[in-house]
């Protein structure tokens, strides 16, 4: 059918009032209706009352489908398995080949992670259903927002992370949203049946005994859609690095020739703009003599850099490899492939 020009058809004084009855026809406004949401949950705010926040339990009932607190889950809102795909093992880092599955775990208020968002009715929600042999916190993750008449998912996904001092942030970059998930993970605590009593006076020049290192890393998850990907992170040539995760500290000790040992820590920071995210890091790297423990550690170098990791329909393409990886294969005793896992590199 041929397209024919209203202004052919009709007299000048009787266009304006057509251009107003097509508007109204098409529903007299140029915003897009707001798609269903993935999963919703009524929750009416009284007439003339205060929005209540809602409570763990009830952030649970939102996310997982037959919530019940106490017991375990394996679907989300919206009926999918709540399954872990591990990474391509093509990529240069991924899990280790024989780590196990995450096991369901009870429901209970520690399992549920509440973000915040520049937004005070946007919220990200990170349910933990099931557990890794390491500790790390695997299950649903919803972008939620409040109405007058209820909760909707906007978007839902799966997030693994370590669950310490976990946090969940909703950002956006050029137009961009992401959610931003970081988590620590610490070594076991020592039950201290070794230690001397404290009426005892420590030996003249022992060292005294350091921190547990802990590590800390962020996942990025894109918003597309109904959709909180996990995409993997690959170069921009297309090689597949590894998951989304970007460590913001971790610490590395290698022995040296001599006999001494080089510590390397990491510091990094993340920032927003453009359509990316740009990745501030500091790598310091220590000498130390294991043989002299009460001697200072030495500064042998300080090296800062900058990382962009650009988002693009989904995925992430990253400039460069870390600098942590990048130091530690310079300035090591022991010449480490970038692909190398944690736990290859800890048994060097």
């Amino acid at each position: 059918m041929s397209r024919v020009r209203l202004d052919h058809l009709l007299a000048p004084g009787l266009i304006a009032a057509a251009a107003v009855f097509v508007v109204l026809a098409c529903g007299g406004s140029d915003t897009p209706e707001e798609p269903p949401p993935v999963c919703y949950l009524s929750h009416p705010v009284p007439d003339g009352g205060m929005v209540r926040n809602l409570d763990s339990n009830e952030w649970a009932d939102l996310v997982v489908r037959g919530y019940r607190e106490g017991a375990s889950s394996n679907q989300n809102c919206v009926g999918d398995p709540i399954q872990w795909r591990p990474t391509d093992r093509a990529c240069e880092v991924h899990e280790p080949d024989d780590e196990r599955a995450p096991q369901a775990v009870e429901l209970t208020e520690e399992s549920v992670v509440i973000g915040r968002s520049d937004t005070v009715a946007i919220k990200p929600v990170w349910v933990i259903t099931h557990r890794f042999e390491d500790g790390d916190g695997f299950g649903p993750v919803a972008l939620t927002e409040r109405t007058a008449e209820g909760v909707a998912v906007r978007a839902i996904g799966s997030l693994r992370m370590p669950t310490d001092r976990a946090r969940l942030r909703l950002r956006e970059t050029g137009g961009q949203q992401i959610v931003v998930a970081d988590g620590e993970r610490c070594p076991p605590e020592d039950d201290g049946a070794d230690d001397a009593p404290t009426n005892v006076e420590p030996e003249e020049g022992a060292a005294e005994e350091e921190e547990p290192t802990c590590i800390r890393y962020a996942r990025i998850l894109p918003v597309v859609g109904d959709q909180l990907m996990s995409p993997e992170l690959r170069t921009r040539e297309g090689q597949c690095l590894g998951p989304a995760q970007i460590y913001l500290s971790r610490e590395q000790t290698v022995a040296l020739e001599t006999g001494w040992e080089r510590t390397f820590k990491l510091a990094a920071s993340l920032e927003y703009r453009g359509g990316a995210v740009i990745v501030h890091e500091q790598v310091v790297a220590e000498d130390r003599d294991p043989r002299d423990p009460g001697r200072p550690a030495r500064l042998f170098r300080t090296t800062d850099a900058d990382r962009v990791v650009h988002l693009r329909r989904g995925g992430m393409r990253s400039e460069g490899i870390p600098l942590f990886e990048r130091a530690v294969r310079a300035d090591g005793s022991t010449q480490l492939p970038v692909g190398e896992s944690d736990r290859e590199r800890a048994s060097n």
